[in-house]
């Protein structure tokens, strides 16, 4: 929604096309802004006010036109809205119509419907079709609205109103009205416009600082570029009035300007990851109230099996189909970190087990492989997803502790101990001459294939990359690398200092940091295709990946665990420096090319993903709290307390359907983890003899078997094959693992 300018005869300017912008929120923390437009020659200023009615579902605009050269009169304005009802551009209706008598602009779409009212009269209304019969087409050849249709239907439309300057002296109240019908939308805008304007104002700034209030004070001092109330103010405005605790990914479509009706969910999605980074912001911030909102909507929105949805629309419907696993392993940490923040306000910890229960149901059934990595993309064993998933076992095992299931707890913390065992096993390649080129013994991977039958290791196996042109899809797992393995200290796994670790950083710089005007940043990965291309035209499949500031507040985070504060803080500077002109939001990616002024891309400010992207606002939260507290705020001390100071000796090796180990530790049990309960046919000596053994019952949708493998030595082989007794049958295959 914009506005048209004409002198009647000769003039045409179109606000957004010919002017200059300033643009400032009212107070810090208060999503509601003050805009200035100045044309270009220095014509006419057009001051706004934007708000929301803290009531009703209106969205209200102050307006005050202010002609520069000439008077009032000599100028006519023209309101231009061109909606986009229900996410759809195509299939709209609009009609020039009135609600008791006041005359509105209505539109809607297959239940969603809105009405665009104004305080000064109408003295001309038309609508229709973009780029066809729209007041656009009319008013720029014409200088004057000589079109006034009527109606227009199923089609990309536009509304086109001209507002009466003379009758309001150039200051008048617009409001859009939303509704499931045009009678609930009309009523709403007629009911905002009733009211004092400077009322509701009022009211609508007195309630978002009085939330402000009840946050930590977490921009004291105040930074040169202070981004905190704004970003708690983004988080809280992306959460649903309808779905309490439901906060989407983002308000915008990344390249929406490019796409049609055809993707419909853009980021008004809820991920699971991304809902529980927020909450972890909002509880770093204090908002202690508003994370619990958050915990209730997981509870509610999780499947049958234990997992929630890859991403979902607000009432709990998913939209893609695929299986992040440490989509299911953040809500227990979500928990976890409420417990030990925030224990009184989350009450009886017995109301949360079974959540926690079918969610650590279904890591231990479905782990440690991964359907998508957290970008969406591959399957396999990820480094970020077992530290996710490892941490979040050890947090459900303390939880099943306190909820009095001390046999669970003991079985849960035996498969993160195992998992954890194996990271390096899984993730850790070395050699070759990636490493030979960065002067590394080795390094983590982005991702390793799950069944790897040829390769000698799972990093030797093959990844496919997406986003790529055809028949570039296809890398070794060991040329890819990602500054996901940081969460192997984010989550607590690994130590800062661990030599696994700084090699790894070594190869993070060395291959995805990128310096930008205001300092460093990182890609996802080499060879990441996610962002435009090299010519800035939008993504459409395939491109090139940009630069993510949210990767600079987990390398801060890094550097902080690490000893580095003083780093953390240049980190945070540079995040801060990411935002557009005054606009305070946070992008997805940045761009870090040569600057392209006609696609509107600058070397280190947002490209056209996502903007703002609530995650990288979350982070940035994050990132404020653990710089005052001196710690990572959210890494879960039960890792750390295991694997970094106790240390204790694990015994188990783990084989399962969707990881078969082929060879096995000596001095460990081999534990067979199986979905059903089955009869194990085995042997430890070459079939010179067997046994049969039935498998237990975990509790958690898992029957699993220890086979007495720890005092074989070097060289023995492990056989066994299942029967099926539900089914009546016998596997078939005779499985086998070497003791190395």
């Amino acid at each position: 929604m914009g506005f048209l300018i004409t002198n009647g005869k000769d003039y045409f300017s179109e606000e957004k096309r010919h002017c200059t912008f300033e643009n400032k929120p009212f107070e810090p923390g208060v999503p509601a802004f003050e805009l200035v437009n100045t044309e270009n020659s220095g014509r006419y200023r057009i001051h706004k006010e934007i708000l929301t009615d803290p009531y009703r579902n209106v969205v209200l605009q102050k307006i005050r036109f202010e002609p520069l050269q000439g008077q009032l009169s000599d100028y006519r304005l023209y309101a231009l809205l061109s909606p986009h009802l229900a996410n759809c551009g195509s299939a709209n209706t609009a009609w020039v119509g009135d609600y008791k008598g006041v005359p509105m602009f209505l539109a809607e779409h297959e239940g969603t419907a809105l009405a665009f009212a104004c305080s000064a009269p109408w003295k001309k209304m038309s609508v229709g079709f973009v780029g066809y019969s729209d007041g656009w087409q009319d008013i720029s050849e014409h200088f004057a609205m000589q079109w006034e249709y009527q109606r227009v239907e199923n089609g990309n439309i536009a509304c086109s109103g001209e507002i009466d300057l003379a009758a309001c002296n150039g200051e008048f109240v617009l409001a859009l009205g939303f509704g499931g019908i045009v009678t609930e939308a009309g009523q709403q805008a007629r009911s905002t416009l009733l009211e004092d304007y400077n009322d509701l104002r009022q009211h609508y700034v007195a309630q978002w600082k009085n939330w402000q209030k009840t946050l930590l004070n977490l921009d004291e001092p105040q930074r040169e570029i202070d981004l905190y109330r704004a970003s708690t103010s983004v988080l809280r405005t992306h959460e649903s009035k309808d779905f309490l605790g439901g906060i989407i990914a983002s308000l915008s479509i990344p390249w929406g300007f490019n796409k049609g009706d055809e993707d419909l969910g853009g980021y008004h999605l809820v991920w699971p990851r991304d809902l529980v980074e927020t909450a972890g912001a909002l509880l770093a911030a204090g908002a202690v109230t508003d994370a619990l909102r958050v915990l209730c909507y997981l509870e509610a929105t999780q499947e049958a099996a234990g997992n929630w949805a890859q991403n979902l629309w607000l009432d709990g419907r998913p939209y893609w189909s695929g299986i992040q696993m440490d989509e299911t392993a953040f809500p227990i940490l979500l928990l976890d970190l409420l417990r030990r923040e925030a224990g009184n306000e989350l009450g009886k910890l017995d109301r949360w087990w079974p959540m926690v229960q079918k969610a650590a149901g279904f890591i231990v059934r479905n782990g440690p492989v991964t359907q998508q990595d957290r970008w969406e993309e591959d399957g396999g064993y990820s480094p970020f997803t077992l530290a996710a998933e490892i941490s979040s076992l050890l947090a459900a095992a303390d939880i099943a502790d306190l909820c009095g299931h001390g046999d669970i707890g003991i079985y849960l913390r035996e498969i993160a101990d195992a998992w954890n065992d194996n990271v390096e096993r899984w993730t850790y390649a070395t050699g070759g001459d990636v490493a030979q080129q960065i002067g590394v013994e080795g390094y983590y991977v982005r991702i390793s294939p799950p069944i790897v039958d040829a390769a000698a290791s799972p990093t030797q196996g093959f990844v496919p990359i997406k986003n790529r042109p055809p028949g570039h899809g296809l890398e070794q797992a060991f040329r890819i690398i990602s500054p996901d393995s940081l969460a192997l200290v984010r989550f607590g796994l690994r130590a800062p200092d661990d030599p696994r670790i700084l090699n790894t950083v070594r190869a993070i710089d060395a291959l995805l940091k990128v310096q930008l005007p205001q300092g460093p940043c990182w890609y996802r990965y080499n060879g990441d295709g996610y962002g435009e291309h090299e010519d800035g035209s939008p993504f459409d499949g395939t491109g090139i990946g940009r630069a993510w500031p949210l990767l600079a507040g987990e390398r801060a985070h890094y550097e902080l665990a690490a000893g580095n504060p003083k780093e953390a803080e240049v980190l945070l500077a540079m995040i801060e420096q990411c935002t557009a002109g005054a606009g305070r939001l946070l992008p997805e990616q940045v761009w870090d090319a040569d600057d392209l002024p006609g696609p509107e891309l600058f070397r280190g400010k947002p490209t056209g993903s996502a903007c703002p992207l609530v995650w990288a606002h979350s982070e940035y939260i994050k990132l404020r709290r653990s710089l005052r507290d001196g710690k990572i705020f959210d890494q879960p001390p039960q890792t750390v307390q295991r694997y970094q100071i106790d240390k204790p000796i694990r015994q188990i090796f783990g084989w399962r359907f969707n990881n078969k180990a082929r060879s096995i530790p000596r001095n460990k049990k081999l534990r067979i983890v199986l979905l059903d309960p089955a009869l194990v046919h085995w042997s430890i000596d070459g079939w010179k003899s067997s046994q049969d053994t039935n498998t237990r019952d975990t509790g958690l949708g898992t029957y699993v078997l220890d086979l007495p493998t720890a005092s074989l030595p070097a060289g023995s082989q492990v056989g066994f094959t299942f029967y099926w007794p539900q089914e009546k049958r016998w596997e078939g295959t005779d499985f086998s693992v070497v003791v190395e």
